[in-house]
């Protein structure tokens, strides 16, 4: 049963007091693209997160342990439910310098107050998502195979800021997104023209492997939601992205992130990551 969806009229408008935290790169012939740090990608789920209110515990205390973006996913909330889990989110993340990505509901991001969203290839159009958010909203796009990277720049390559691959593992969190394996990733980085994290899965153990085929990023669900210690998760992660490309650990809450459109210190230098292939080392 699909959640009750908000009538246009009942929609409550945008929040004028919600400010992106994260400047644009504005670069010839790419259009304008959003800075976001990649490395330690939070996507929320509000069953292992044990309800609403411990998907905010879980936010208040991964930021400050060096998370870098937050993406609130769930597929069971009314949209005036999901509005107010949005909110909360804002402002605890208020200050940090962490974005509030919204998954699949683009058209709740303005009333949330959020600083992007981010689809499937099962859900809106890249192109729709576009028109509806805006020049300076982030959006990712979930890809699977190289094709669906030509299929998503054949749209402009102006439209999506970034790609989340996976399932890396197969994962209970989304278990029709099946086990793509780090062959298959490898693939989809060689060929994107834009940032690439990985999803479905991911633990501390995959930052080294990640890292050395050029992905910008870990997109983790359960390697911190519903862990007993949260903060001691998301520094595990943290720490396993630093030693993996190179890059020091934050732990504030206030990450230095790579700007979208730019590569990682993997992609950058061969030496920040273990064993680049020479095509990855030279682009």
């Amino acid at each position: 049963m699909r959640p009750a969806m908000l009538r246009s009229e009942d929609r409550p408008m945008p929040r004028s007091d919600a400010q992106p935290d994260a400047q644009f790169d504005r670069q010839p012939g790419a259009g304008r693209r959003r800075s976001v740090d990649l490395s330690v990608y939070l996507v929320t789920d509000t069953e292992q997160c044990g309800g609403v209110d411990g998907v905010v515990r879980t936010v208040r205390e991964a930021v400050p342990a060096g998370v870098t973006l937050v993406q609130l996913r769930d597929h069971h909330l009314s949209d005036d439910d999901f509005v107010a889990l949005g909110r909360r989110l804002v402002d605890v993340l208020d200050g940090t310098g962490v974005p509030l990505l919204i998954d699949d509901r683009v058209h709740l991001v303005g009333p949330i107050g959020a600083q992007g969203a981010h689809v499937g290839q099962d859900d809106m159009p890249i192109d729709r998502a576009r028109a509806m958010l805006g020049p300076d909203a982030i959006l990712g796009l979930s890809t699977q195979t190289p094709g669906h990277v030509a299929a998503a720049r054949a749209m402009g390559e102006q439209l999506v800021d970034y790609l989340g691959v996976g399932a890396l593992h197969s994962t209970g969190t989304k278990p029709e997104a099946g086990d793509l394996g780090m062959a298959t990733v490898a693939s989809v980085v060689e060929v994107s023209p834009w940032p690439v994290c990985a999803i479905g899965g991911v633990k501390a153990d995959d930052a080294a492997p990640l890292a050395a085929i050029g992905c910008d990023g870990m997109s983790v669900v359960s390697a911190i939601c519903g862990q007993p210690d949260i903060a001691a998760a998301t520094r595990r992660l943290v720490d396993a992205w630093s030693r993996a490309t190179g890059v020091p650990a934050t732990h504030t809450g206030h990450a230095e992130g790579n700007p979208v459109g730019q590569a990682s210190p993997a992609r950058q230098d061969p030496s920040a990551s273990p064993n680049p292939s020479p095509d990855k080392a030279a682009r």
